[in-house]
Parts: structure tokens; sequence; C-alpha cells
């Protein structure tokens, strides 16, 4: 499956989607054709490539503000 370019960054409420909350069990998903992994602390999947990005922040509304402005 070839990735998709407008795979969404964030899925939101992960624990809450009804098909893709079996990866809160097992830390991650392959959807949309990119792999994504699950941060418990706020409930979500993010896409593995803004995972680096990700780490360089304290703070997840840091974080968040900077994907926003790209």
């Amino acid at each position: 499956m070839s990735k998709d370019k407008n795979a969404p960054i964030i899925i939101s409420e992960a624990s809450k989607q009804p098909f893709l909350s079996i990866g809160t069990i097992y830390g991650g998903i392959n959807t949309y054709g990119q792999d994504y992994t699950y941060i418990k602390a706020e409930d979500v999947f993010l896409r593995n490539d803004y995972l680096k990005e990700y780490k360089k922040f304290k703070k997840w509304d840091d974080f968040i503000e900077t994907i926003k402005n790209k």
C-alpha cells in the first residue's frame, strides 16, 4: 500500500475509535498507508514521521501549535 500524502498527522480520541482502538493495546496502527504510534498521555495516534519532532517538546500544546503553523 502506498503512503497517502494527505493522511492525518494525528488521530484523536484513539481509545474511542471503534476500528482503531485495538492499536491502543499494541502501541500503534497502520492506516492510510502510514504507521502511527499511540501516545497514551494524549490518547492519540501520531504519525511516525512526526515522532522525532514531538519528542522535542515538553508540552503537547506547543507541539500542536508547531504542527498548525506548518
